[in-house]
């Protein structure tokens, strides 16, 4: 795009001896706004006839600076100071040749006339010089940011799978239990919003995070602070715009695009007219010793998360504090399931619905059933041989006798395949039979079954 025959992408500026471009109009704001260029500083685009300071130039006279330094103060006594030079001016400047491409070269300055008295130090030496290798001006290296970034996701993951997990714990067992099924790549990818939000809060509350003052970042706003809300977006559009959602593969697309902006001199995707990131001046020791320190507890973190326990691994159990309340939908009573056992319902292959109640350390199953007037069977008894032909084959049980509870029969058996202990008890109300079918993995003889689950199922068929 040209505008007054300027093209704005190529634009230089002088830095140390070299003419350094060309680069677009942002990327020179952007070294205006972090102090790293002033309105004195030499400039040339296509279209100008010779070197100008930037302040001078049309894109860039809106852009305001601290004031200079004040004056020295006048002597009051004695005889006054010779004047200081005026700064030379140079006016027979003529650029070598017209840049014809973006690939050209900025031009550089011929010698004046000066007299050999007036020539100062280093006098002849040129002011611009091609530069084959150009001075790394973007002192907020990608990587330094990356491994700040990835400290602050290494802590922040910690905390986010912390409260999540005990939250779903508490108020939601059953999506905390699906969380904790999926293989970990898919929990990093669930949590990493969370742990973004959480790295926005630090920052908001506190400006800063532990990774960018290892890394020594600060952040430079350009239209004011962000505060909490503006810096829990920020953390948003970085999942969205720098991470791609956490998407494994994906995400490496959006990362090298943010590293190829950095590497220009450009802020991220997600911080552009917001706010830059800037590093502060630090030795090089400093700097290789805080991305050792990010390296370390990244790679540490992972290592504990695949690392081999000595114990199996026992997560928060969701139900071990906190009761559950069921619902009988055959007679639409309720009551609490005891603490340490959920319940699902399941089709038992037979085109009927049967309740599978299992206890948290994973042990323990109990299946709850029930039919109505069952064809030629009129006493419980006479159900109990029924039921016991019926899965004969996958479970093996004995003789049906009385329990303590009036009306429930109980007969003990194996869960043949695994050689499992398993227990039955049956009982009818009215004219529908009840059966609770208990399965214990751990349990070498007798009675298996839960008396507390029983007795609150029992409490739902009456």
């Amino acid at each position: 795009m040209a505008v007054g025959g300027i093209d704005l992408a190529d634009w230089y500026f002088a830095a140390e001896g070299a003419a350094d471009g060309p680069h677009n109009e942002e990327y020179i704001r952007n070294l205006f706004l972090t102090g790293r260029l002033d309105g004195d500083t030499l400039v040339w685009s296509e279209g100008m006839p010779q070197w100008a300071p930037l302040r001078l130039q049309l894109p860039f006279q809106n852009l305001r600076a601290s004031p200079p330094p004040l004056p020295p103060q006048q002597p009051v006594e004695g005889n006054s100071p010779e004047p200081a030079p005026a700064a030379l001016v140079v006016e027979d400047l003529r650029p070598h040749s017209v840049l014809k491409s973006r690939g050209s070269r900025a031009p550089a300055m011929d010698e004046p006339t000066v007299s050999e008295d007036e020539r100062p130090d280093g006098w002849g030496e040129p002011i611009f010089v091609p530069a084959a290798e150009r001075r790394e001006l973007n002192k907020n290296s990608p990587w330094s940011r990356y491994f700040a970034r990835a400290l602050d996701l290494t802590i922040t993951s910690y905390l986010a799978g912390l409260g999540v997990g005990y939250a779903l714990a508490y108020w939601a067992p059953s999506l905390y239990l699906q969380l904790v099924s999926q293989q970990a790549q898919v929990q990093n990818v669930i949590l990493l919003p969370v742990a973004l939000i959480l790295n926005g809060i630090v920052t908001g509350i506190f400006g800063t995070t532990i990774g960018k003052s290892v890394m020594a970042l600060r952040f430079a706003y350009l239209n004011g602070h962000l505060g909490l809300i503006g810096q829990i977006v920020r953390e948003l559009k970085v999942w969205v715009q720098g991470l791609a959602f956490g998407i494994p593969i994906v995400s490496i697309f959006s990362l090298v695009f943010q590293y190829r902006r950095a590497t220009k001199g450009l802020p991220a995707s997600y911080d552009e007219g917001i706010v830059l990131v800037k590093q502060d001046d630090i030795p090089g020791w400093r700097r290789a010793s805080g991305m050792l320190f990010c390296a370390l507890v990244f790679v540490g973190g992972i290592a504990y998360s695949v690392w081999p326990k000595p114990v199996a691994y026992s997560p928060p159990n969701p139900t071990s504090v906190i009761s559950m309340e069921w619902t009988n939908p055959v007679t639409g009573k309720r009551m609490m399931l005891p603490a340490g056992w959920t319940a699902s319902a399941q089709d038992n292959g037979q085109g009927a619905t049967v309740h599978v109640f299992n206890n948290a350390d994973g042990t323990k199953q109990a299946i709850f059933g029930a039919e109505d007037e069952v064809a030629d069977v009129t006493d419980l008894a006479t159900y109990g041989r029924a039921l016991k032909a019926g899965v004969a084959g996958t479970m093996t049980f004995g003789d049906f006798a009385q329990t303590l509870t009036p009306g429930v029969l109980r007969a003990d058996g194996t869960f043949d395949s695994e050689g499992w202990r398993a227990s039955m008890l049956i009982n009818k109300v009215g004219t529908t039979f009840w059966r609770i079918v208990s399965i214990d993995t751990a349990a070498s003889g007798g009675d298996v079954s839960d008396p507390a689950l029983a007795s609150a199922l029992w409490s739902t068929t009456r």
